[in-house]
């Protein structure tokens, strides 16, 4: 196989600033809809994907991650998530007027409509978050993980005269 002599290492090339996701019909995804390529656990590194001045606006996010997930380790589960819309870092973050549904296979597995490991000034407003995650006929134990409509891990209002933006979380 081709990585396995030599296996590749997760690494942030930097931040993205100033980035607009409007108007997308994202569906039938087998990962998450809108996401980052990576999480990173903070307690190991500093490296993070993080995105300044992020819009996300009037876009259907809908039976994305309908691809097997696999059991995540106890960093992963703690730091990442699967789902509609998952971010690692986001500064100056709107997230306004998205159907975000049916997003997942399974209870069984952790499923968040909405993840943000860390938002500073982030206004989440007007969405529609429904059926992510749904309940299963299964004897299954669910799988830990993060899991909820919303979820914000760590959050802190903006600094002073750095952003207009209030945190509503």
């Amino acid at each position: 196989p081709l990585f396995r002599s030599n296996p590749l290492t997760p690494a942030s090339t930097g931040s993205l600033s100033d980035v607009e996701i409007v108007g997308n019909r994202i569906t039938s995804m087998a990962g998450s809809g809108i996401s980052v390529a990576h999480f990173f656990d903070p307690t190991v590194t500093t490296d993070c994907i993080t995105v300044s001045g992020l819009l996300i606006r009037d876009n259907i996010v809908r039976n994305c991650l309908q691809g097997d997930v696999a059991e995540a380790s106890v960093s992963s589960r703690t730091f990442g998530a699967f789902g509609g819309i998952t971010l690692g870092s986001a500064l100056g973050l709107e997230v306004r007027h998205n159907t975000i549904e049916a997003n997942g296979l399974s209870h069984v597995n952790p499923v968040c409509g909405i993840f943000v490991l860390y938002a500073e000034g982030a206004l989440i407003d007007d969405n529609q978050v429904a059926g992510n995650g749904p309940r299963t006929n299964t004897d299954s134990v669910p799988r830990a993980g993060n899991r909820g409509g919303i979820v914000i891990a760590y959050a802190r209002a903006p600094e002073a005269g750095n952003s207009s933006q209030t945190a509503i979380l």
